[in-house]
């Protein structure tokens, strides 16, 4: 069964494929490195879907985005997140001091058995998230998206070029 047969037709296609997608590629990674984690910290969770697939897949899920969509809505309500223990869904804006110690909060209860994800991170959250990763000295796995040459955050990639290289 896929994520659209599960959460309804009101999935794109293209947004299903890129998140199994991305979760095959994350996982395989982490199993050839011998890497054992336990949690997902979801960055820019937006429509839930990433977060969903690890969480079917067996590990505690904690999503982050800065606000909650009607598509996110749907998403937890159909798979009852608010009687799950292991997934947490809050609303936050990860460029914000105090998220540091949000993050650092979940390392410390889970002894860093976490990997910090993100799909669609737009711009510039996308050096924030590696920022925060290592900082807390996690692994992470990110897709990022629209990045343009007015981008004043960019930090990792020395131009647009070099993302786009590096993707």
């Amino acid at each position: 069964a896929s994520l659209v047969d599960f959460l309804g037709k009101e999935i794109d296609l293209k947004e299903e494929l890129e998140v199994s997608c991305f979760y095959q590629q994350v996982s395989k990674v982490l199993k050839v490195e011998g890497i054992d984690l336990d949690v997902v910290v979801d960055l820019c969770a937006g429509n839930l879907l990433n977060s969903v697939l690890w969480l079917v897949n067996g590990y505690n899920v904690y999503a982050v985005d800065n606000q909650e969509t009607r598509l996110a809505r749907k998403v937890g309500s159909r798979i009852g997140i608010n009687y799950l223990d292991s997934f947490t869904y809050s609303n936050w804006d990860i460029n914000k001091d105090n998220f540091d110690s949000y993050v650092k909060g979940i390392v410390e209860k889970y002894n860093g058995n976490c990997v910090i994800t993100a799909i669609h991170a737009c711009g510039g959250l996308i050096d924030r998230i590696i920022s925060i990763a290592a900082q807390n000295n996690l692994p992470f796995a990110v897709v990022p998206c629209c990045y343009t040459n007015s981008d004043s955050n960019l930090k990792y990639f020395s131009s647009v070029g070099d993302y786009i290289d590096c993707m």
